[in-house]
């Protein structure tokens, strides 16, 4: 709702307000942890971090210019579920 409110709050000035909501990434978590969450995750595994870098880029660039309060879910499929 936050995300939602801000865009049409600032929209007026010129802001542009989107939301990335990440899933879990793999950054030194146990073998079982690792093993748990991919289990409940359609794509079978964590993300890298560097599979966001790209959708930060269009989020900060002129590429997203005419976008305004989107949430952009990258999960590996987990929120479908």
């Amino acid at each position: 709702g936050m995300n939602k409110y801000l865009a049409t709050y600032w929209a007026h000035k010129g802001v542009r307000v989107n939301c990335l909501i990440p899933g879990a990434v793999l950054n030194k978590q146990s073998s079982g942890l690792v093993k748990n969450i991919s289990y409940r995750v359609p794509l079978g595994r964590l993300a890298e971090r560097h599979e966001y870098r790209e959708v930060l880029a269009f989020l900060a660039s002129d590429a997203s210019s005419y976008m305004t309060g989107q949430e952009i879910i990258m999960d590996g499929g987990r929120s479908i579920w």
